[in-house]
């Protein structure tokens, strides 16, 4: 039936206007007409239709097809329920929010729905002689919305059990519905606040990896050592770097003072390729050896970040390379793509006094440059060196030796300084 769109009064709506959603039915409408009637009491309140209500007014139409209905509160605010979950732009979230309301009003309505509910009693007996048993909730939305009953469920575990904080994060976010779920199952509301606030401040990429930053950090906290990930590798860059895959490093972390021969034009196309977007790329060289790298010809992507000068131990200043001119060391940074500030999410700090100063340095460079669980390759790995240090501190360390001796002596060393932080 035809009804006046003046007449029409909307109250509080569950969802806001979409004002791109009215333009575009107010095309489609222009062009081939309304196809579905709006619903109203009998008081001329809407009850489902804003957005075609609204099309209309914007095409300036003085009349819309619609429907009266005249329903008691609850079934009233069903009908809006069920043409707000129609709508298939609805967030996991949203569409969980409304289902559960809807299984609350539903399961009023019906009480021989529920699980366990009457199906009994006289009156139960009653009802099943004059109208169909109603199924469950899961069922009939499902059949309503065109989807499985499991999908239901999902959405109603997440509305139920997403903590209240994060649910306005996690509905502007584009996190897979898998991942929340995931979050949900496996930690309580104190610990999906921390893992999402992880993500959300740039910390971790993912709920997994926030989740792996996390469990280390406590690992640390309660005095056990770190997980040590390191693959300690036997030969030359030349021969192991072009196996590394692309964009899957964050940190490339070596030093030229102990290794001769380093073709740097090949160091610095390889850890291009190899870093992710972001990805550092840290260099200990002499002094006379930074004008050289930077005069070199390097790929576009790769940007000098800017120059890191290590202090050397006084002690160890005889014992300084050829070439080092004074007591500090220079670590040349570049980056790959823009530099972007992240809080460190790293407790290492906090046990830093256990150690020696080139432990020092070497652990706080790494902590600076990445977090816990990062992926960190060290293509010319000597024991003067020590970025095998980084599996230390829960990276996933990778590095290229020459000698099996270097190799034992650095899995030693991983041990020893791991034992040093966790139990300071």
């Amino acid at each position: 039936m035809k009804l006046k769109v003046a007449d029409i009064i909307v109250e509080d709506r569950k969802r806001d206007l979409d004002k791109k959603k009215v333009l575009l039915i107010a095309d489609s409408m222009k062009e081939i007409g309304q196809l579905h009637s709006i619903k109203v009491t009998p008081d001329m309140i809407l009850r489902a239709g804003l957005h075609r209500l609204e099309a209309a007014k914007y095409l300036g139409w003085e009349e819309i097809e619609g429907d009266i209905v005249d329903l008691d509160p609850l079934r009233q605010e069903l009908v809006e329920i069920d043409e707000n979950l129609m709508r298939a732009e609805l967030h996991y979230l949203e569409r969980g929010e409304f289902l559960r309301r809807r299984k609350e009003i539903y399961e009023i309505l019906y009480p021989e729905a529920r699980k366990g509910g009457d199906r009994k009693s006289e009156e139960f007996k009653a009802r099943v002689i004059k109208e169909p048993l109603k199924p469950g909730f899961a069922r009939d939305a499902a059949d309503k919305m065109g989807v499985t009953a499991r999908s239901i469920h999902q959405d109603l575990q997440i509305a139920e059990k997403l903590a209240p904080e994060i649910k306005p994060v996690v509905r502007q976010t584009n996190l897979p519905k898998a991942d929340i779920l995931h979050l949900i199952r496996t930690h309580k509301p104190k610990q999906q606040v921390a893992i999402i606030g992880r993500v959300t401040d740039g910390q971790a990429s993912t709920i997994h990896e926030a989740e792996k930053q996390i469990a280390t950090e406590e690992t640390i906290k309660r005095g056990r050592g770190t997980e040590v990930e390191a693959d300690l590798k036997l030969g030359t860059a030349a021969e192991l770097f072009p196996g590394v895959g692309s964009e899957s490093i964050k940190l490339v972390l070596s030093s030229l003072l102990f290794s001769d021969g380093i073709d740097m034009a090949f160091l610095l196309a390889e850890s291009e390729r190899v870093l992710m977007p972001g990805g550092i790329l840290a260099l200990a060289m002499i002094q006379p050896d930074i004008e050289k790298l930077c005069r070199l010809p390097r790929p576009e992507s790769l940007k000098l970040l800017w120059i890191v000068a290590d202090t050397l131990n006084p002690a160890e200043h005889d014992k300084r390379p050829e070439g080092l001119r004074s007591g500090w060391m220079p670590i040349v940074l570049f980056i790959k793509g823009e530099w972007e500030s992240k809080i460190s999410s790293d407790l290492i700090q906090r046990s830093i006094g256990q150690l020696r100063k080139g432990e020092d340095s070497m652990v706080q460079l790494i902590s600076r440059f990445s977090s816990v669980g990062d992926p960190v390759l060290d293509p010319f790995c000597t024991t003067k060196f020590e970025s095998y240090l980084a599996a230390s501190t829960g990276r996933k360390y990778s590095g290229f030796f020459i000698s099996q001796a270097d190799i034992d002596f650095a899995k030693s060393r991983i041990k020893e300084v791991a034992d040093a932080i966790a139990f300071a």
